[in-house]
C-alpha cells in the first residue's frame, strides 16, 4: 500500500494499484497520482491528500472510468485522513489542563 511511500518521490511503477481496476482505470489511476505528484513538487507546502483532492476537483466525473477511479481515490483519502488523525492523536494528551492542578 501507500504506507511509508512518499507521493512526492515515488515512481509511477511504485504506485499501489487497487486490484478491482481494469486497464483503462489503471491508466487513469496512475495519471491522477502523477498529477498529484506534480502538484506537490510544484508547491512543497501541499500535502498528498490536498493534492489528490485537487486532482479530483478538476476531473471529469461524467466518464464512467473516471468515476470509478475517483471512488477509489476517495477511499484512499479516507484511509489517509484516518492514518493522519491516528498519528496526531498523541497531541490530544498534551493539553494545558494538567497545569491547572498546580494552581491552588
Amino acid at each position: 500500500g501507500f504506507r511509508s511511500l512518499p507521493l512526492h518521490t515515488c515512481k509511477e511503477s511504485e504506485f499501489p494499484i487497487p486490484p478491482t481496476l481494469n486497464s483503462p482505470q489503471i491508466r487513469i489511476w496512475k495519471r491522477w497520482f502523477m498529477r498529484g505528484q506534480e502538484m506537490i513538487n510544484g508547491d512543497r507546502a501541499l500535502g498528498a491528500d490536498d493534492a489528490m483532492r485537487s486532482v479530483l476537483e478538476k476531473s471529469n466525473m461524467a466518464d464512467t472510468d473516471n468515476a470509478v477511479v475517483a471512488e477509489h481515490i476517495r477511499v484512499w483519502l479516507q484511509w489517509f485522513d484516518n492514518a493522519f488523525a491516528q498519528a496526531m492523536s498523541f497531541m490530544d494528551d498534551l493539553g494545558d489542563d494538567d497545569d491547572d492542578e498546580d494552581e491552588t
